[in-house]
């Protein structure tokens, strides 16, 4: 059997052992996936050079994809448009776990109408 201050020793040591292992293979990794961005970047200029859409080899297929990235940069200009032209399909289901707390320490902890929360307690270690 072993002591609290060992199995709190011992889960550090994991812990660190962990983080390690995570930044190394990180590290590790980085050369592959530069090389590959070089690869898709020498492909895709291929592909505007040659007026193209893709490049079908023996090996496997190089295509254009368009993407979309999408970022709030004024959420009080946003959400106004989405309710002022009753536009909710834009918005997801993802709620605020802190206004969530908040709202249950002031209501005696009941949660917001259609919202379901559990607790649970679990263990955490801290260096000392």
């Amino acid at each position: 059997m072993h002591t609290d201050d060992e199995l709190i020793q011992r889960a550090l040591e994991i812990r660190e052992d962990i983080d390690a292992m995570k930044k190394a293979h990180g590290e590790e990794l980085e050369p592959y996936e530069m090389a590959l961005q070089d690869i898709e970047n020498s492909l895709l200029g291929r592909m505007v050079e040659r007026q193209a859409k893709s490049i079908g080899t023996v090996h496997g297929t190089a295509y254009q994809s368009q993407q979309l990235r999408v970022k709030v940069v004024d959420r009080s200009a946003f959400l106004g448009f989405v309710f002022e032209k009753k536009l909710v399909e834009f918005l997801t289901n993802h709620v605020s776990k802190e206004q969530v707390k908040e709202y249950m320490e002031i209501n005696h902890g009941l949660s917001p109408p259609g919202v379901e929360t559990t607790t649970f307690v679990q263990c955490n270690i801290r260096k000392a």
